[in-house]
């Protein structure tokens, strides 16, 4: 028999609040990472010049797209309502955290 953990007993988890569009972030290039969900570049669109909206040490899952990757997130940043965003119950190093990153990935279908 399998035994099944859901997300929320280790993490809270959120949707990004989205104070700016994609269309802003790519017209104002800046150095906070603008996370949204793409497959590639661990999740980052581009670089925007906005005030970043959670600090590292979070996972970030995209929710919308059909491709649910997840990636760990070690700068802050700031994303889309399109990304949810995983913050740990307890402390957790990186190492772990990018251990959850791949047992998401590996269970994403």
């Amino acid at each position: 028999m399998v035994n099944i953990m859901k997300l929320s007993k280790l993490f809270n988890v959120e949707i990004c609040k989205n104070p700016i569009s994609i269309e802003f972030a790519e017209e104002n290039p800046g150095k906070t990472a603008y996370i949204t969900t793409t497959s590639y570049n661990n999740g980052i669109e581009c670089f925007v010049d906005y005030p970043s909206q959670y600090n590292g040490g979070v996972i970030t899952v995209s929710k919308d797209g059909g491709n649910g990757d997840a990636f760990y997130q070690k700068y802050p940043f700031c994303g889309n309502e399109k990304v949810m965003v995983l913050s740990p119950k307890q402390e957790l190093n990186e190492k772990e955290l990018l251990f959850y990153v791949y047992l998401i990935n590996q269970n994403k279908y």
